[in-house]
């Protein structure tokens, strides 16, 4: 499938939003969405997108200059099983 990633950028909590809450078996409480959203608008976040849809995103936590770890990630259902998630991660380890 063809989708770019986007170099990360900060402030995209309304844009992932949208993809979290397209995923209630994985984000259902109410409460960790929250979190989850104002978290993101502080972190570095990469955004796929495909024909000018964000399609997923990928949001990094760095702990010092040689630790850092997904925090969190997701990709809308339509575009599961298509290597977005996992083709955001090469990207990251650069």
């Amino acid at each position: 499938m063809d989708f770019i990633v986007e170099k990360p950028v900060i402030a995209k909590g309304n844009v992932c939003e949208k993809i979290i809450r397209s995923l209630p078996e994985w984000f259902g409480i109410e409460v960790e969405i929250i979190q989850y959203v104002k978290d993101i608008e502080k972190l570095p976040t990469f955004i796929a997108i495909k024909d000018n849809e964000t399609i997923g995103f990928l949001t990094v936590k760095q702990h010092n200059q040689f630790a850092a770890e997904v925090y969190v990630m997701g990709v809308l259902p339509q575009f599961h099983r298509k290597g977005i998630g996992s083709g955001s991660i090469p990207i990251l380890q650069n």
